[in-house]
Formats: structure tokens, sequence, C-alpha cells
């Protein structure tokens, strides 16, 4: 009864030596990559198993860049930071129209130039969104 249970052990080992083989592993800059070999009738399986491992993976990353980003959003020296820049890219965006309209132009035309001066500077904004800045500085009594 032994020599059957080891004979089975046996062939079972063989089995799994059948069924998945690493012929090589290579290590690069970084990255290891290897080569193995699995019966066709089972590849389907690992690869949906090697997919949701990276999918895990990949989840597990975005978690841990929203958990990050929810930090930053909630530190007040973040918030304090953000307002400022915020405030004085308006102040520029404002600076460059005020100087068109006293140099006689159009407040449409002045609108168009302004967003034009942005765009080439890399600051993509609209010209509603420079409306809007008009607008509310209207409301806090600056312009009249």
């Amino acid at each position: 009864m032994t020599t059957a249970v080891a004979r089975h052990s046996s062939e079972a080992a063989t089995a799994e030596e059948a069924v998945l083989s690493v012929l090589s592993v290579e290590h690069t800059g970084g990255r290891t990559q290897f080569t193995m070999s699995v019966p066709e009738e089972i590849f389907p399986m690992i690869r949906n198993l090697l997919e949701s491992g990276l999918s895990l993976v990949r989840w597990v990353e975005t978690q841990n860049r929203v958990k990050k980003a929810q930090a930053r959003a909630q530190d007040p020296v973040e918030r304090e930071k953000r307002l400022q820049e915020s405030l004085a890219y308006c102040n520029r965006i404002l600076k460059k129209y005020d100087h068109l309209i006293k140099s006689g132009m159009a407040k449409r035309e002045a609108i168009r130039e302004t967003k034009k001066y942005h765009i080439g500077e890399g600051q993509p904004i609209t010209c509603q969104e420079i409306e809007i800045m008009i607008s509310h500085r209207r409301k806090l009594g600056r312009e009249k």
C-alpha cells in the first residue's frame, strides 16, 4: 500500500511538472522577465489569474493616489498655497485685460486678446472664464 501511495505521489509530481514549468528568468534594469511553459488547456485560467492580480495591483495603486490626494486637499497649507496660486493667476489675467482696455480696445476684443495671450503662454483659458473673472471683480467693487 505504501508503494502505491509512493507511486501515486510521484505521478502527481510528474503531472505538476507537466502543468507548469519556468523555462528562464532574466533580471535587467529593475525588471524581471520570466518564461514559462503550460499546457494549452490551462492557459486561459493562468492568463485570467495573472490579469486578476494585475487588476488588484492597479486598484491598490489607485486607492493610494486617492488617499494622498484627499490628504493634500485637507491640508491647510496646501489649500492656502492653491488659493494664492489661483488669485495670482486671476490677477495676471485681469492685469492683461485692464492694460488692453486702457489702450482703447473694445471689451470683446480685449477679452479675445487676453485669451490669445494666455493660451500662448501655455495657460489655457476661455473667454467665458475671463468674463466671469471680470464680473466677479465688479461685484467686489473694484471696477465701475
